[in-house]
């Protein structure tokens, strides 16, 4: 067997296996996310005007429209699912926090960066993009050594478990109390749940 028919053979049986298991998991837990049962009062107001809120903020019109415009077609969705869920709520963590400085590690379409820089103005943002054919990227040590603080981390592109703790590990050594962290894609691979 072939290691391109395996690695084939292993991604159907994520889609089959693992992603549907992943998230009725989710569904059934996001049934309690609504904020009860919270006692900080810092955290019942993230969890309830930040994540869960239904409020269209005033760039996401113009940010869905850019982005539809360099896709160069029209997006036709068939599920119920609303376009740009999670940039939106990164959008709504970015807006809420108001971070002096930004890192996105792992960006992929560009979009994700777009939300933040449109949400916080002010910060200074920096996005890493990872090339497959590197075999050690030293672009995040570099940027972290010339970022003093940061204040607001993205992992978003999915990544190997050695990997992402390695990224993680490196971005530890220059938070504080303030800092945020958001991880995307946490159960899209057995691997990403476990590094989770």
């Amino acid at each position: 067997m072939s290691n391109q028919y395996r690695n084939h053979l292993y991604n159907r049986l994520i889609h089959i296996i693992h992603r549907p298991r992943a998230k009725a998991n989710h569904l059934i837990r996001a049934k309690r996310a609504n904020g009860g049962g919270i006692h900080s009062p810092y955290l019942f107001r993230f969890v309830t005007m930040v994540l869960n809120t239904t409020c269209t903020y005033y760039a996401f019109e113009a940010l869905e429209a850019v982005h539809q415009k360099e896709k160069g077609h029209s997006i036709i969705r068939l599920k119920k699912k609303e376009p740009h869920q999670v940039e939106r709520m990164i959008f709504r963590i970015v807006q809420d926090h108001q971070p002096a400085t930004m890192l996105e590690i792992g960006n992929r379409t560009g979009i994700e960066t777009q939300y933040m820089v449109n949400a916080c103005p002010k910060a200074t943002c920096k996005s890493i993009t990872y090339f497959p054919d590197k075999k050690e990227d030293q672009s995040l040590k570099i940027v972290l050594s010339e970022m003093g603080k940061i204040d607001f981390v993205l992992f978003n592109a999915p990544a190997e478990r050695s990997q992402r703790m390695n990224e993680f590990r490196l971005c530890l050594q220059k938070v504080h109390d303030g800092s945020l962290f958001v991880v995307k894609h946490i159960h899209q691979t057995p691997e990403q749940a476990l590094t989770w």
